[in-house]
């Protein structure tokens, strides 16, 4: 099942709206990742935002999305995640060793 998402939400002035949405796609991610592997694009440009919390989600949701892949996207981005763990924020380093984690298991 496909869903369609405002990720204009994202760039949000209101962090209530910006960061429900961060909330909301965890969700999804976490209980229903089949519906958001086709949004997989949006994801990989939200590992790419100065924004943290925006990069703290989209490396979560990579690692959940890996129960739904089925082309290896989500195997492609381990180089990526693995370099985070050399970002030099705690946070981000948390985060970049959950999702390689999820999609191990996987």
């Amino acid at each position: 099942m496909d869903m369609t998402l405002d990720f204009d939400r994202l760039y949000s002035k209101d962090p209530g709206v910006k960061y429900g949405f961060t909330k909301e796609l965890l969700n999804i991610a976490s209980n229903n990742p089949e519906s958001l592997y086709n949004h997989f694009d949006h994801f990989r440009e939200m590992l790419r935002s100065d924004n943290n919390i925006i990069k703290w989600t989209a490396i979560d949701i990579i690692g959940y999305l890996s129960a739904a892949g089925v082309d290896n996207k989500t195997d492609n981005k381990i180089n990526n995640l693995i370099k985070l763990l050399h970002d030099g924020k705690l946070i981000t380093c948390n985060h970049a060793i959950f999702a390689p984690g999820l999609i191990a298991v996987f």
